[in-house]
């Protein structure tokens, strides 16, 4: 199942830019079979983007952060953040991802700690943090819900839509092949029924014995 068949991407970006914008929060969908972006990043942070994913160790534990982690939770980098599976129907497709935020101010010996394991500048480092949202864990989750909530039900309406729209052209093609098998049937019965008759009336009406034969 190809999640393009099913969703409108372009809406799809559109409500996670404006979830962005109203929350301050990031915010990207994520492909679950090779961990790439279906959508395009909402909002992300330069301490994500420029400092913690430009370091190869930070790019490996964000990617293991995005393909193990529910719920909200701490990352590796000590942001808060949230993921949650997104389903169409029965079926996984991705993870709706949230967060790239703070529940209080820095601290600037935490960040140092992180820098020095990242190989990154820790002064430049604790500089983009402090300019990181601090968001409260009720709001992050409360943020993330609806986020997952609004997404979810875009996907699954576009899905049933199309099922629907496949079933009825499936129902169409069927009644079309009837239609024609049944017209095809007529016109090949029809001259068989009237040489049968034309035989019987020859049979009936000739006196002559070797036509009986």
């Amino acid at each position: 199942m190809s999640y393009q068949d099913y969703i409108d991407m372009e809406f799809l970006q559109k409500v996670q830019d404006d979830f962005s914008a109203v929350t301050g929060m990031a915010a990207i969908t994520i492909h679950t079979e090779d961990n790439t972006y279906m959508t395009q990043p909402s909002n992300f942070t330069d301490f994500c983007q420029k400092y913690i994913r430009s370091s190869k160790e930070g790019e490996r534990r964000c990617i293991h952060c995005d393909e193990t982690c529910d719920g909200v939770y701490e990352c590796h980098a000590g942001l808060l953040d949230f993921s949650a599976n997104l389903k169409i129907g029965d079926t996984i497709i991705g993870k709706i991802k949230c967060g790239q935020v703070l529940a209080a101010p820095p601290e600037e010996e935490k960040i140092t700690k992180i820098a020095d394991e990242l190989g990154l500048d820790p002064k430049a480092l604790f500089e983009e943090a402090k300019k990181l949202p601090i968001k409260s864990m009720e709001t992050i989750q409360s943020s993330a819900n609806l986020l997952f909530s609004i997404v979810s039900n875009i996907v699954n309406s576009s899905y049933l839509q199309k099922m629907k729209q496949e079933k009825e052209s499936a129902e169409a093609s069927n009644k079309a092949k009837s239609n024609f098998l049944a017209n095809m049937s007529h016109e090949i019965r029809t001259p068989i029924n009237a040489r049968l008759g034309m035989n019987e009336m020859i049979l009936r009406e000739s006196e002559d014995e070797s036509v009986n034969e």
